[in-house]
């Protein structure tokens, strides 16, 4: 109760009240609400702050309020990991629009395994069904994002800027060979993989491996290229 102008707290009646205290995406005690309604997001990292703990809805739930759809909970397919601290809990949020622009998804073997344009949760759950851990990362799921020129002018190359050059998210790769070494694959796999996408990207063909159909510009064998590392982040609790 806010309380009137002599101090005295009043009541305000309402048919409904907006709870605007924030979500629990880092709450990483015991008690926290994720492990409680959605336990096995509970190791994922998050695009919130360490502020996100859930205690105006932990406040509200022991005064009697109800709580409904609480596993709502959305992973995020492109947390960017840093590579200065791979741990890190909280993630910097890789926007749509990387993949948008045409930004294709690698996995450490060099290959294409998603729709990049599908559904958060199905691109998420497609990194994390490939099984590949960052170094260090505390068991962080990933895949590389790679960008060539073409991509980079959709997405806007001051933004790309500010997530390469001033936040060192972005590494790049001149040609083929330095991709390959940045991923740690096989330079025939990632060739292979290039080309069929090159063929793919130009003529607009339907992808019989990952179902994409869209396109929005030609990546292939030809660089430089512009690679970050992405994991799936908790993004909302809704």
């Amino acid at each position: 109760n806010r309380g009137d102008e002599d101090g005295k707290p009043i009541t305000l009646k309402a048919d409904a009240t907006i709870l605007a205290t924030g979500g629990f995406s880092a709450d990483r005690t015991d008690t926290s609400l994720i492990r409680q309604y959605v336990p096995a997001l509970a190791s994922r990292p998050t695009t919130n702050g360490a502020f996100a703990t859930g205690d105006g809805i932990k406040m509200a739930r022991k005064i009697g309020v109800k709580l409904v759809d609480m596993d709502k909970v959305q992973l995020h397919p492109t947390g960017f990991i840093d590579p200065k601290k791979p741990a890190d809990p909280t993630k910097f949020l890789g926007p749509e629009a990387l993949r948008a622009s045409g930004g294709i998804l690698l996995n450490v073997r060099g290959e294409r395994f998603v729709n990049e344009l599908d559904l958060r949760s199905v691109v998420s759950q497609a990194i994390i069904s490939e099984g590949d851990v960052y170094p260090s990362s505390d068991g962080a799921f990933f895949a590389f994002c790679i960008l060539n020129e073409a991509a980079r002018t959709l997405f806007g190359p001051n933004a790309l800027g500010f997530y390469w050059k001033r936040q060192g998210l972005f590494q790049y790769a001149a040609d083929m060979d330095e991709l390959a070494k940045i991923i740690g694959c096989p330079i025939d796999t990632l060739t292979q993989s290039l080309s069929t996408y090159e063929k793919l990207s130009t003529s607009k063909a339907y992808c019989a491996v990952t179902g994409k159909a869209v396109f929005p510009c030609v990546i292939g064998t030809t660089g430089p290229y512009y690679v970050a590392a992405i994991t799936p982040t908790i993004h909302y609790t809704m």
